[in-house]
């Protein structure tokens, strides 16, 4: 008995010495965690500092151009990016080669796996070799070509050629249809037709007799299928043929055109989408081009982003003669080379990027500055989460509770957040989180962002809670792309940021459209176009006597940073007068309602409001078409439907969508007025898409063209 008592008080000892010893190591254990991982403030960012009138270019007064051969003034301002040099976009491949012309300038991989890359050096001899060539067969200062196909290197060297030579580039959507690629061709006068295969180039064979400007068609991906021209006298050649035209023109004949150049001198013609009519044709000077690029660059870096101290690197895959690529994707990288110490290089994507291969171009290029249309970033996040859900345990809990932390560092981030950074965060953040990035290709990415298109607030707090602070981006084709980035130094919710430096922003209210503090955003700066080319009216119309331009956007400024609360355009204005933003509804009925793709309000002129929906679905990588066939959240609504047919039919799918928009319609923070309440809803038969026009090439929904083509389930609802 008392050998038994013994046993048990040791053992009872044994116990509270091994319960002590490892409270002391879990003591120790949380004491290293909080010397490795100690809860500040952020402090990465500098603060935000508002810009003064001397920062800023006065250009009052000042006419636009609309003659492609025109040349626009250049007003500087006192201090400031703004007062910065003039430069061309001859002047800036010259520097780049100088500082940098070892360094990589070019990576692309085409659909076999084959990589090919260029230095600076190698980018230069290409550039020259096109300019010598549009030379060689009497292309003139001011003449144009056109540019269509994906974004490949050919595609660069034949932009980047074309305004070197003093020539002017338009580059057109891959989705344009042979009438559009006519309009482009005839009123842009392309005299050289730069194509990336048969696809596209058959567009220009319907219609060739139709452009009598058109002299050459140059194909750089395939052959020319033995074929010398395609109709009404128009050359066909292939890209290595037309390189050697220019083995006549020597190297003084060039240089003397480059140094024709002129900043104020039209640059590049950048089409918009046409959303309402035929596009419009944005004249963009060299200034134009390299001031948006320049003060993007300088606005980031007083931010604190570390884009001064290593080479950068951006992935390619949206189209080219888009306004944001235009920038993003050639002239920062050029920028970056030409002015700082460390170079920039481009990653280009395969054609089947937005099918499945961006994510691999991306951990080949590890990118410093990512941009992404709000469909890419819902695709990553639906990619994920499907993952997510089939992570067991227990890593599913650390994982979600990692996210708790992450969501809380990010809203903490805002500036109506603490800053605070929450313990263990850091832990989650540097092990766990930091493997998420590098599979999606981010671990080395200083500045994540996106625009073109609104995102939805989930999935900026769905990256925020794994350590990803995505930036908003806002801008126009009339601007050269970027006018204002939510950068992290004064991170606005739901904002689209600040000016770029350099930049300035105005709100014009209108009492009789606007609610208090909104207004039309106006835009000012170097950045802005010349003009529409031979349109003075819509040119008058846009940019006003004091060189701003009038966005057509709604917004207000909080705190320095700017929120888009409409589009005046968009605006529903009910039959009794009231406006109703449509927008910001849209969003909210789609967030809470993760298995919606797209929600369309209608309204306008109407005695009530109602909405299309349309579901997620998979997409035919192929054709990029919607199939029937749910997807994702949209897949886990109701285990009667596994179709958008099915759905249709199916009460759970009714009450989903109906439940949805009466949260809403009791909801005063969003719902804000009885004219703002949604009536009746309709589910689409497809999701929106660009083959069918609904969605433009930048995902971006085209409302015009979804209430025509839905025009009868529309009125049904009345």
């Amino acid at each position: 008995m008392s050998q038994g008592g013994n046993g048990g008080e040791g053992g009872e000892a044994s116990f509270n010495n091994l319960a002590a010893t490892s409270a002391i190591a879990v003591v120790t254990f949380i004491v290293i965690l909080k010397t490795l991982f100690p809860s500040n403030s952020k402090t990465k960012y500098k603060k935000y500092e508002k810009q003064t009138s001397d920062h800023l270019s006065d250009y009052t007064g000042t006419k636009r151009t609309t003659d492609l051969t025109g040349t626009q003034e250049i007003r500087y301002a006192k201090t400031g990016v703004g007062s910065d040099k003039a430069k061309t976009i001859p002047e800036l491949i010259r520097e780049a080669v100088r500082r940098h012309g070892k360094k990589l300038a070019i990576d692309h991989q085409d659909m076999k796996g084959v990589t090919r890359t260029w230095t600076w050096e190698d980018y230069d001899r290409d550039v020259r070799r096109v300019a010598k060539s549009l030379i060689s067969i009497g292309m003139k200062q001011f003449d144009t070509v056109n540019i269509i196909g994906f974004n490949a290197p050919e595609w660069i060297f034949a932009d980047i050629g074309t305004m070197i030579a003093g020539c002017v580039p338009a580059g057109v959507y891959t989705t344009s249809k042979s009438g559009a690629c006519e309009y482009i061709a005839n009123h842009s006068k392309a005299q050289v037709l730069f194509v990336e295969s048969w696809k596209h180039l058959d567009k220009y064979v319907e219609v060739a007799r139709n452009i009598p400007s058109l002299r050459y068609a140059v194909i750089w991906a395939e052959d020319t299928k033995g074929r010398n021209d395609i109709g009404n006298g128009v050359k066909l050649m292939t890209w290595n043929d037309f390189l050697q035209l220019g083995n006549n023109v020597d190297d003084g004949t060039l240089e003397n055109r480059m140094d024709q150049v002129d900043p104020g001198m039209a640059a590049a013609l950048i089409y918009t989408s046409g959303t309402t009519g035929n596009p419009k044709a944005v004249m963009c000077s060299h200034d134009n081009l390299y001031y948006d690029a320049h003060s993007l660059h300088i606005s980031a870096v007083e931010a604190g982003y570390d884009m001064n101290d290593k080479a950068q690197r951006i992935v390619s895959y949206l189209p080219l003669n888009h306004a944001a690529a235009k920038i993003a994707d050639i002239l920062l990288p050029l920028t970056w080379t030409a002015t700082s110490m460390y170079p920039g290089s481009v990653f280009i994507a395969r054609p089947d990027a937005l099918k499945g291969s961006l994510v691999e171009t991306m951990k080949r290029c590890e990118p410093t500055l990512f941009f992404g249309v709000p469909r890419v970033w819902e695709k990553f996040q639906e990619k994920m989460a499907a993952v997510g859900k089939t992570t067991p345990w227990p890593m599913s809990a650390i994982s979600a509770y990692g996210k708790k932390l992450g969501l809380r560092w990010y809203n903490n981030s805002h500036i109506d957040g603490s800053g605070e950074i929450p313990w263990l965060w850091p832990l989650f953040d540097k092990t766990l989180f930091a493997l998420v990035r590098k599979k999606l290709g981010l671990a080395k990415c200083s500045m994540m962002a996106t625009g073109a298109a609104p995102m939805q607030d989930v999935t900026f707090q769905y990256f925020g809670s794994i350590g990803i602070q995505i930036i908003n981006m806002y801008g126009m084709s009339e601007n050269t792309g970027g006018a204002t980035v939510n950068f992290g130094n004064n991170y606005g919710r739901g904002s689209a940021g600040q000016p770029l430096k350099g930049i300035d922003i105005k709100i014009d209210h209108d009492p009789q459209r606007d609610q208090p503090g909104n207004g039309e955003i106006l835009i000012g700066g170097r950045a802005n176009m010349m003009g529409y080319m031979n349109e003075p009216d819509k040119t008058v119309r846009t940019v006003d006597s004091d060189g701003y331009i009038h966005s057509g956007d709604v917004g207000k400024i909080v705190d320095g940073n700017l929120y888009i609360t409409g589009r005046i355009k968009e605006l529903i204005i009910g039959a009794g007068g009231e406006n109703v933003a449509p927008v910001p509804i849209e969003h909210y009925i789609k967030s809470i309602r993760p298995g919606l793709s797209n929600v369309i309000m209608i309204g306008d002129k109407r005695k009530y409001n109602v909405c299309l929906v349309s579901l997620k679905t998979f997409v035919d990588p192929e054709t990029m078409t919607p199939t029937s066939k749910l997807i994702g959240d949209a897949k886990d609504v109701s285990p009667n439907s596994s179709t958008v047919e099915e759905a249709m039919n199916d009460p759970l799918w009714e009450e989903y969508i109906k439940s949805a928009i009466i949260q809403y319609n009791k909801n005063d923070e969003v719902c804000v007025s009885s004219a703002s309440r949604i009536q009746y809803f309709r589910i689409l038969p497809e999701d929106l898409s660009v083959p069918k026009e609904t969605l433009g090439p930048t995902l971006k929904v085209k409302r015009p063209n979804v209430v025509k083509a839905y025009a009868d389930l529309i009125e049904e609802m009345y």
